[in-house]
């Protein structure tokens, strides 16, 4: 689908400057008062939601800066964008997405004569594809009094995720919240401001909504709203409902919690709701990597998932870290892997260049003109320190002139750094000059500081350049 960017310009009546008037990504305009129903297959579904704020790697989008509302003149447009390119002149341009993801800053400059009067830059997030990490069955639990009540299971993936700067969306059964000790609170809250880690309802006492009344869900949707209010002060702003089952009912019910504004699965009924917020779709969305009893498996659950699934516009992957018996937690139940596979599936989403964010971002990009989240919650502004040098061949520190081969080449380089973030993995290039890509265009591998690149077709007595970039953990180069 070809969109629009278009940015409306207004002058004062008083002077020629340009103000603005308002910034509109896209084409479709954000109705609250209608759902937002999001999934993958809008020809299935009477209501299509497509985000305003973000545009997929190697797609493009007409922007058009409009200055209609002002006095007529004789205007210039200069336009820039931080990744990407842009082709045309005038008012109106095309912006194409780069190859991998990243946020892209789109900056244009309008002049009267040699003036500048006006200048505005408006952000999009370029995405592969986007992930959300949905958990279910968190709470308190009275007998882990040696680790203040707080399930080692849950603690190990929560520590994870933070470590790793990975945002995750974790459902709360509430109804230990009131029974809970302070050590665990402030646990809770700790990890929700690191701002990776956020709490979604998951049931009273994990109950089968789908046999309750309107009147009985709305009861215990107020009755647990209420109980994390008092102890933990805050709201609950999405839904997923214990067993993935709700009804009709389920909806009425949202629509009187003012704090929702999401939905995990909504389509568990028979026909989409009418829920003022982002509704995400079981049949549209779900990619699992679960095996049988809650068990990761990268290999036999995770990869058919994602090969299938994984170049979707969106994908939410459910997992239970409750029954994972990682490390010290239940050890008569044995230990399993899956924080060792969990690691494999987060490392491949990172490898492939998918966006992991959390579900309130989604919202927030979806109802917020402008809204571009990022994916680390303090999100690192500064590029990678620069790769001191890059040497052709095998051997590290050690540069060769010249290769026999008419098919493959190598390098090595010295490794980038970066305080904030951190380097998740390196970009390389190979070409007849140096940033050139016309033997092999940029390509994404991990956190190596070497490669050999096979299946080339190289020219004898030809110089051939290998150019390499670093990416730190917040998408950014060098």
């Amino acid at each position: 689908m070809k969109r629009t960017i278009v940015l409306l310009l207004l002058v004062t009546v008083f002077c020629r400057y340009l103000h603005a008037y308002s910034v509109t990504v896209g084409t479709n305009t954000v109705n609250l008062a209608s759902p937002m129903i999001v999934t993958n297959n809008p020809s299935t579904e009477n209501l299509w939601y497509t985000k305003s704020n973000s545009i997929k790697i190697n797609t493009t989008v007409t922007i058009t800066a409009d200055t209609s509302p002002n006095p007529p003149g004789s205007y210039t447009f200069q336009w820039n964008a931080n990744i990407g390119s842009i082709t045309g002149t005038g008012n109106v341009v095309t912006y194409t997405a780069p190859a991998s993801k990243g946020i892209a800053a789109i900056n244009v400059t309008i002049k009267s004569g040699s003036n500048t009067v006006y200048t505005s830059t408006s952000s999009l997030l370029v995405y592969k594809s986007i992930f959300i990490i949905k958990n279910d069955d968190y709470q308190y639990r009275s007998y882990y009094p040696s680790s203040n009540y707080v399930d080692p299971d849950w603690k190990t993936y929560t520590d994870y995720m933070e470590s790793t700067r990975c945002k995750t969306n974790v459902g709360m059964i509430t109804q230990s919240v009131g029974s809970a000790n302070t050590a665990w609170k402030n646990y809770v809250n700790q990890m929700k401001n690191t701002g990776y880690v956020s709490f979604y309802f998951h049931g009273y006492a994990h109950e089968d909504f789908a046999t309750f009344s309107s009147t009985g869900q709305l009861a215990l949707f107020q009755a647990s709203d209420d109980l994390v209010y008092n102890h933990l002060g805050w709201h609950y702003d999405g839904f997923g409902a214990p067993y993935n089952h709700n009804n009709s009912s389920t909806t009425w019910c949202m629509n009187q919690m003012p704090h929702m504004k999401f939905w995990f699965f909504y389509d568990m009924v028979n026909s989409p709701p009418a829920f003022n917020g982002v509704n995400f779709s079981h049949a549209g969305t779900r990619i699992d990597c679960e095996t049988g009893g809650f068990q990761i498996n990268f290999s036999t659950g995770f990869l058919p998932q994602y090969s299938t699934k994984g170049n979707r516009d969106l994908n939410v992957m459910q997992i239970h870290p409750l029954y994972w018996y990682n490390d010290y937690s239940n050890p008569a139940g044995g230990h399993r892997n899956d924080l060792v596979e969990w690691d494999k599936v987060i490392g491949h989403l990172r490898a492939q260049g998918d966006t992991v964010i959390s579900a309130m971002d989604y919202y927030n990009m979806a109802a917020t003109v402008g809204f571009v989240p990022y994916e680390q919650a303090n999100p690192d502004t500064s590029p990678p320190s620069d790769i001191a040098a890059v040497y052709d061949g095998t051997t590290a520190g050690s540069d060769i002139n010249t290769t026999n081969s008419s098919t493959q080449l190598s390098a090595n380089w010295t490794a980038s750094s970066d305080a904030q973030s951190g380097i998740t993995g390196y970009k390389y290039a190979i070409g007849t000059a140096a940033g050139a890509t016309d033997a092999a265009g940029w390509t994404t591998i991990g956190s190596v500081t070497s490669v050999t690149r096979t299946g080339l077709s190289l020219t004898n007595g030809t110089m051939y350049y290998f150019s390499v970039k670093a990416i730190n953990g917040d998408g950014r180069g060098n």
